[in-house]
């Protein structure tokens, strides 16, 4: 009995797939550019005390109430941390503005920068 040549080909890739080694496999696979940096690297550089993770672009927030009005030029990711440096929640933002409400009361870090809810 004879294989077709697209099976053949398949049992070939499947197999050199699952004998090749782990640092080959890691070398095929493609990577997806990160939504978020990581500030923990630079804590001696610029003197920061928390490994926080920042935005990788640029957002605008302001306080109205106790409601946060954040407006984003892109699509990303947003952390939010707690004033102990814990964090509290990552927000999916979208492009244009968004609102976080009913966050409760206290100190918040959002992209490195204070924000109090009263």
């Amino acid at each position: 009995m004879w294989l077709s040549k697209a099976r053949a080909i398949r049992i070939l890739l499947i197999s050199a797939f699952c004998l090749c080694p782990a640092g080959v496999q890691s070398a095929v696979r493609q990577v997806a550019a990160p939504d978020t940096i990581q500030v923990g690297s630079m804590i001696g550089e610029y003197g920061l005390q928390r490994g926080m993770t920042l935005s990788a672009y640029p957002v605008e927030m302001k306080l109205m109430g106790r409601a946060l009005r954040i407006k984003s030029s892109y699509n990303q990711i947003l952390p939010i941390y707690t004033e102990n440096g814990m964090l509290y929640m990552a927000m999916r933002i979208t492009r244009g503005i968004n609102w976080l409400n009913g966050l409760p009361r206290g100190k918040y870090f959002i992209n490195n920068h204070p924000i109090t809810i009263n």
